[in-house]
């Protein structure tokens, strides 16, 4: 609330501000323009009354001296004393005015000067084409710097015959400009007033409508500081707000998949562990009684389940490591075509062993810059968990090749398969299509998201699909060339 009414304070006030500077640039401009009007009526009404004279010296200055106080008091200048009937010479003597020709004995004028200067705001003078003073207001040079100068030529017939000069204050010094202004100044303050007024309603209510999905997002963050992962916002807003409320329900369904995920990789890796253990205490418990006889055959069977518990801690171990990135790869340019085909050569025995028809189709000379170790347990781990999930008598084909700029290991197999769905799920750590294989044959099911991670750390990607002999494929797809620095 303090936010939006300091705005609105701050831009009301350069608003009136503006607003007032407007106001008076405007109606300076605008009295400016009525005196040159005013002007113009005197200089016209100076030639009407006076048709045929070739020089402003030859009218009467009492004529045009009452001209003058005539337009001025148009203007809300006061009125000057009106010469008195008794003795007209020496009231005209008085009024700076020079006696008409033709009359004699009397005095000449006094000398130019300023009548009432104290108490105007408008001052007009008539001067001949020589710039000598005829009759008006005097003004001294000191009293004219801080005066607007207006200047107009009196003509006659297209003839210059004198000039008006008037000068007049910048400010409102007239009673009623001065008025006008004054109201204008008390008007903008009324509004200005009543608009932060308004504006302060406005804001109190408007913070209320804002906070309030604030504060339930507030409420929300809580809940899921709190571990309450389930509960959602009501959302009906579709602003920035409604977006951000989304995104704190998406949060909460990804923290409760997380936890979800995260107790059951508590619980696999618990059975994956307690398996092995549990035949091992069982084994040594059975050679203690003297159920099972200690022989060669038995230590045999004690090794196997010690080397597939060791095979599970370095499996975990090498998962944890590359889920955050530190796996240690040394990139060097390797044959890659040599090395698939040196470890196809080594999985022949174990497709023999189950009658699987293991097939090769390797493009020679596929060179890249990868890490070979990181590489052969990549295929490794592809090729064995191919095998392993085969049926008897079954296919397995194993292809590299370029496509445009990628290089692409290929690993295809028959029956069985797996839906769309479940080959999204099977790089995902300790996943496993049918819990009830047996260990010898399913494994841990950490070798696919080891994989995972060494094909996204090569900038590769991984995917598998339902293939056409009846199984899955997995894909597996590098840059070429890979540009890796160590």
């Amino acid at each position: 609330m303090l936010l939006l009414v300091g705005l609105t304070s701050i831009i009301l006030l350069a608003t009136l501000l503006l607003a007032r500077w407007s106001f008076e640039q405007g109606f300076i401009n605008f009295l400016q323009g009525q005196e040159l009007e005013r002007l113009s009526l005197i200089s016209r009404e100076i030639t009407q009354s006076n048709p045929g004279i070739r020089s402003i010296d030859e009218i009467n200055k009492l004529s045009l001296d009452r001209i003058i106080d005539r337009h001025s008091l148009l203007q809300g200048k006061p009125r000057r004393p009106k010469p008195s009937p008794r003795g007209e010479g020496e009231d005209r003597s008085k009024m700076g005015e020079r006696p008409e020709r033709g009359q004699r004995g009397e005095r000449p004028p006094p000398p130019p000067q300023s009548r009432n200067i104290e108490n105007k705001y408008l001052f007009t003078a008539v001067y001949d084409l020589n710039g000598n003073y005829i009759v008006g207001d005097a003004i001294d040079e000191e009293l004219a710097k801080n005066l607007i100068i207006f200047e107009l030529n009196i003509e006659q017939r297209g003839r210059v015959i004198g000039v008006l000069k008037s000068w007049k204050s910048e400010r409102f010094e007239s009673s009623i400009a001065s008025e006008f202004s004054t109201q204008q100044l008390y008007t903008s303050l009324f509004i200005g007033m009543f608009c932060l007024t308004l504006a302060a309603v406005l804001s109190f209510f408007g913070a209320k409508t804002i906070l309030a999905p604030i504060k339930l997002i507030i409420k929300g963050v809580e809940d899921l500081s709190n571990g309450n992962y389930t509960s959602a916002i009501e959302n009906t807003r579709n602003d920035e707000i409604g977006d951000l409320i989304n995104n704190v329900n998406r949060l909460a369904d990804v923290l409760e998949q997380t936890r979800t995920a995260k107790n059951r990789w508590f619980a696999d890796i618990s059975h994956e562990l307690r398996t092995p253990l549990t035949v091992l205490m069982g084994e040594l418990e059975a050679i203690k009684l003297g159920v099972r006889p200690l022989s060669f055959d038995q230590i045999d069977s004690l090794k196997q389940e010690a080397l597939l518990l060791k095979r599970l801690v370095d499996d975990l171990y090498q998962l944890s490591i590359s889920d955050i990135g530190a796996l240690r790869y040394e990139y060097a340019n390797v044959d890659l075509s040599e090395l698939v085909s040196r470890f196809c050569e080594h999985a022949v025995t174990q497709a023999n062993e189950k009658s699987i028809s293991f097939e090769t189709a390797i493009t020679k000379g596929i060179t890249a810059n990868i890490d070979a170790n990181r590489i052969n347990q990549l295929i490794g781990n592809l090729v064995t968990n191919s095998l392993a999930y085969t049926d008897d008598n079954g296919t397995t084909k194993v292809s590299l090749y370029r496509n445009d700029n990628q290089i692409c290991l290929s690993i295809v197999d028959s029956a069985p398969s797996l839906s769309k769905a479940e080959c999204e799920q099977i790089f995902d750590p300790l996943y496993r299509h049918e819990k009830s294989r047996t260990r010898n044959k399913g494994g841990a099911g950490l070798g696919l998201a080891i994989t995972k991670n060494i094909v996204l750390a090569h900038g590769g990607t991984i995917s598998a699909k339902p293939s056409t002999l009846g199984g899955i494929q997995i894909l597996v797809s590098l840059p070429n060339p890979l540009n890796m620095t160590k």
